[in-house]
């Protein structure tokens, strides 16, 4: 398993807990191996459809960072939600 600091998030972003299994740890049977593979599969989906459906509002969004640097987009702090 990988071990990795997260990334810093400005705002106040949403998380989920992803406990699925590594699919790097899936033994047995090549059936059981992809039984379980589509066990974590339809999992995600769930859970991508819920995160996908809620009710979020809308912001005034503003671009940071330098000229010609990689710019990210950030919520303006004035209509937090």
């Amino acid at each position: 398993m990988i071990s990795a600091a997260f990334p810093h998030w400005p705002g106040r972003p949403i998380t989920a807990d992803w406990r699925y299994p590594d699919p790097e740890n899936i033994h047995g049977e090549e059936w059981q191996q992809r039984k379980a593979l589509a066990q974590i599969l339809a999992g995600l989906e769930r859970q991508f459809r819920a995160f996908m459906n809620l009710p979020f509002k809308r912001a005034p969004v503003k671009r940071v960072g330098a000229p010609g640097s990689r710019s990210r987009l950030v919520r303006s702090k004035r209509h937090r939600t």
